[in-house]
């Protein structure tokens, strides 16, 4: 709906997603990101200042990640000396997790389920696009991480189901509540999608494509 978009600057009170069920807004103790123009070439982004920006699925049950999946994250750091959370997953219990976090050391972690399933890269301000597969397998997750183009060291995780809950900081009870937010993103995401299955090799390659025609990313 045309009417919908909003225009360069305008503050992102509720993100609407395609399946039009699961819109985030900022939770409690946060404010709304911005919209951007023509921040990964001529596609917009949304801004995070660091601060006080999130946001976040009211119910966390709305959106469990299949067992079978693909999760891709379009994004830019603009500051790399802190501690900044892309996105955050929570269990079916509340628990928390990192899915794409910086840490104070200038690095990079992929985690799931509270551990660390690829090495530790170095941050950086670069366009980039990072591809988290996961498939059950004998009751384990195999899971993989692609961080523009090149593949992570993975591993295998007992099954236990995760919930995409916030985009921008960690809150510390979950979206549904609990202290206040930390580890605030000063950046730019341009992109979130979730697939229901797993993506062939072939497929993340094509996507990543995409990325740097579209977005630039590296």
């Amino acid at each position: 709906d045309p009417s919908s978009i909003p225009a360069d600057n305008d503050p992102i009170n509720t993100l609407y997603d395609q399946q039009g069920s699961l819109n985030m807004s900022p939770p409690t103790n946060a404010s709304a990101p911005t919209f951007k123009d023509a921040i990964f070439g001529v596609q917009p982004g949304i801004y995070f200042n660091g601060t006080d920006n999130s946001l976040a699925i009211p119910v966390i049950s709305q959106l469990a990640i299949p067992y079978d999946s693909t999760l891709i994250i379009i994004y830019q750091m603009l500051d790399i000396a802190g501690d900044s959370m892309i996105l955050a997953s929570y269990s079916n219990t509340g628990g928390k997790d990192q899915i794409v976090r910086q840490v104070n050391s200038g690095n990079v972690l992929y985690c799931w389920n509270g551990q660390l399933y690829s090495a530790t890269i170095t941050a950086n301000t670069n366009k980039s696009i990072v591809i988290l597969r996961q498939a059950l397998n004998g009751g384990n997750y195999d899971m993989d991480f692609r961080l523009n183009g090149s593949q992570l060291t993975g591993g295998s995780v007992g099954a236990s189901p995760r919930q995409f809950g916030q985009i921008g900081a960690l809150q510390g009870g979950g979206p549904e509540g609990g202290s206040t937010p930390g580890g605030w993103l000063n950046g730019y995401i341009a992109e979130i999608a979730i697939f229901n299955y797993r993506f062939s090799d072939a497929e993340c390659m094509s996507y990543e494509s995409y990325s740097q025609t579209d977005y630039g990313t590296v």
